[in-house]
């Protein structure tokens, strides 16, 4: 999986390199992952932006996330409310191009949106639900089977909107902040928009123009 991101990342560096006119930036971001149904996470990435115009940039940019277990809710026979969980591990590399659109610069700030399409690598464990009495009501109860452990990698199709700004720093260096919402889905049991496949991402890092 690092090697597959390295890769990346080299490869959009070799790119930038030849082909940098004063119009390629380079930013690199970190922090907090959020999804809808599980455990909160981190996730940093690499992104090369190319300007169309000035308010028009496109980019491409691909990174590494990671969270742990998923929440599974459901009620038994006495309804009563079980947390659970029958996924763990989650790694995520995604792969993305998209568009940003800066709509108001002022002498601080420099706001954007911005939305992406791209590929996703998920790598995760699974586990099967057994059933057990709960010693409580005496009602039958899921519990996560730990020896039924089985490894995944899928890949996953994903859209992505955010929203943020930029403060410069110099005349070669931007902080850039930004909150993403991103979907990601295939054709089985995962679909786009679910509370399962989204996830929200709180970022902040640097620009650099080349």
């Amino acid at each position: 999986m690092f090697k597959s991101l390295f890769l990346s990342v080299f490869f959009l560096s070799l790119f930038v390199s030849h082909y940098a006119q004063n119009k390629f930036a380079i930013e690199a971001n970190a922090g907090f992952l959020s999804p809808f149904d599980s455990q909160k996470g981190l996730l940093g990435s690499v992104k090369v932006l190319y300007k169309t115009s000035d308010d028009f940039n496109l980019y491409v940019y691909s990174g590494y996330g990671f969270w742990d277990k998923n929440h599974v809710r459901y009620y038994d026979e006495g309804n009563k409310l079980h947390f659970e969980s029958d996924e763990n591990e989650h790694q995520l590399i995604p792969f993305y191009a998209g568009s940003r659109y800066y709509f108001n610069r002022n002498k601080y700030l420099d706001a954007f949106i911005e939305s992406e399409i791209g590929m996703n690598i998920l790598k995760f464990n699974s586990f099967d639900f057994t059933t057990q009495i709960d010693p409580e009501n005496g009602k039958a109860i899921l519990v996560k089977d730990n020896n039924s452990k089985k490894a995944n990698n899928e890949f996953l199709v994903g859209l992505g909107f955010g929203i943020g700004f930029n403060h410069q720093l110099n005349s070669a260096a931007n902080l850039t902040l930004a909150i993403k919402l991103n979907t990601m889905g295939n054709n089985s049991y995962r679909s786009l928009f679910s509370s399962t496949t989204t996830h929200f991402s709180f970022l902040a890092g640097f620009q650099f123009m080349i």
